[in-house]
């Protein structure tokens, strides 16, 4: 009992010593930086593989982007012998990537080396879903405490010792915890896509060093623990239960997928019988959002979830999907009504909107002499703030006179010229860019309207000049 009196007592001091980090702590992490080899590059993978061939016992984790079968892998951690390495899955170049996954693969499947995670479910479904990884001897300290008569003796009904993070755990057994959980989950909860962003923060390499550097220490307390309390025969029954949680893993990764036939046959039911988009689960059809996009009935069904679904995962996990292809989606017929709808329901999400006007930089004025690109960029104008519409007004600079001369790209600035009241100063300097190719602009059929409109809105102080 006093061990779950002295825990309670820890979280609660917990935030206090978060709040700030001190400068022993800064020291302790430079301290770290030089325990910790971020696997980059060819010589880094070399010793890493050097280091770690022969160990008997290793400390994994994982992170990534909404990590699962599908969530995007960008790092893996791994601890021994008083050293973390990094795995950086992105910045690595494909020919050493390949070699890397395959040393992974060694390691994890290799049944003669324990490996110790902590809560491993998402990582186990990424490195089988995307690599086809399997963990073979694994031991998960989550399941693990369960076992612990600690458990049954909490009376403090306000901590779920059934579902322990990963810090509280460490704290709860006396150990160094990682100082930097509370503020990196802050940040990913704001921006989910901070571990594919390069190069990685020395808070986030110091934060995965961390996560793994006392979870082998963690383990044999705990082990000590159980055997002391039980026997060893307990032991093996938590082994047990630790590898069929993987295998069940694996064994819903290998159902075979739905198939694009399958999936619009399926919606297409929803349709005719009226039934509700809603309660068909957008996961389901995960794999298969970008070519339901391509599609008359796809399409229809993506835009149902975006503007009926209240979860922010749904609009993220289509936003996940859609991002990488968001300028050929924009030329595309149905895929212009999805971006169209994605514009109107997620825009004004703050991290939705910085990402998407990172794609689009560089692109609008391409964008502009399409037609279903011209007409993406109208919505998106719409419904972007005022901070928004600058970005768009200020990357057509330097290009009036190609996208007034275009037929939908004069269209464009026709649209942009009327709906740009909050934004004048850079309405003034599209309309002074104007005025002073009027000669080129205004002999064309097309700039010729451009012209008219400048005119309609009474700017005919540019003009005079």
């Amino acid at each position: 009992m006093d061990i779950v009196v002295r825990f309670i007592q820890k979280v609660i001091d917990q935030n206090n010593k978060q709040k700030s980090l001190n400068n022993s702590n800064i020291k302790n992490n430079k301290k770290l930086e030089n325990t910790y080899l971020l696997v980059d590059n060819y010589n880094t993978l070399q010793k890493a593989k050097q280091e770690l061939q022969n160990q008997s016992i290793l400390a994994v984790d994982c992170e990534g982007v909404c990590l699962s079968y599908h969530g995007k892998l960008t790092l893996v951690q791994i601890a021994a012998n008083h050293k973390q390495y990094l795995f950086d899955f992105l910045i690595i170049n494909e020919n050493i990537k390949e070699e890397m996954v395959q040393f992974l693969k060694e390691l994890f499947e290799n049944e003669s080396i324990l490996k110790i995670f902590h809560a491993c479910s998402s990582d186990c479904k990424a490195l089988y879903g995307q690599y086809q990884i399997k963990i073979n001897n694994i031991m998960d300290t989550q399941i693990l405490f369960k076992y612990l008569p600690i458990l049954t003796t909490d009376t403090n009904n306000s901590i779920d010792l059934s579902n322990i993070g990963l810090n509280n755990l460490l704290i709860l057994f006396s150990i160094e915890e990682n100082l930097h959980k509370d503020d990196i989950n802050n940040i990913y909860k704001i921006d989910n896509t901070i571990w594919e962003k390069r190069p990685l923060s020395n808070d986030l390499k110091n934060y995965a060093a961390m996560d793994v550097k006392n979870l082998e220490k963690l383990y044999h307390l705990m082990i000590q623990k159980l055997v002391q309390e039980n026997n060893q025969q307990q032991l093996e029954i938590v082994k047990k239960e630790c590898q069929l949680f993987v295998d069940k893993i694996i064994k819903k990764a290998v159902k075979p997928l739905i198939t694009i036939e399958e999936a619009l046959q399926q919606i297409k039911s929803i349709i005719v019988t009226n039934g509700d988009f809603k309660k068909t689960k957008l996961r389901r059809y995960e794999h298969l959002i970008l070519e339901l996009i391509k599609t008359d009935i796809g399409s229809k069904f993506i835009i149902q979830h975006l503007q009926k679904s209240n979860s922010t995962k749904v609009k993220e996990l289509i936003f996940q999907k859609l991002k990488s292809k968001m300028l050929l989606f924009m030329n595309d017929k149905y895929g212009l009504f999805v971006i169209q709808s994605f514009f109107e329901c997620c825009v004004l999400f703050d991290d939705f909107k910085k990402e998407l006007l990172y794609e689009l930089k560089g692109n609008i004025v391409n964008l502009s002499l399409q037609l279903f690109g011209s007409l993406a960029i109208e919505k998106l104008f719409l419904v972007l703030d005022k901070e928004g519409k600058e970005f768009i007004l200020n990357e057509l600079k330097g290009n009036v006179v190609e996208v007034a001369t275009n037929f939908y790209g004069s269209k464009l600035i026709q649209y942009l010229l009327l709906y740009s009241d909050n934004c004048i100063l850079q309405r003034e300097l599209l309309i002074e860019e104007i005025v002073k190719n009027i000669l080129i602009i205004s002999i064309n059929g097309n700039g010729n309207f451009v012209i008219k409109t400048v005119l309609e809105l009474g700017e005919l102080k540019f003009i005079e000049k």
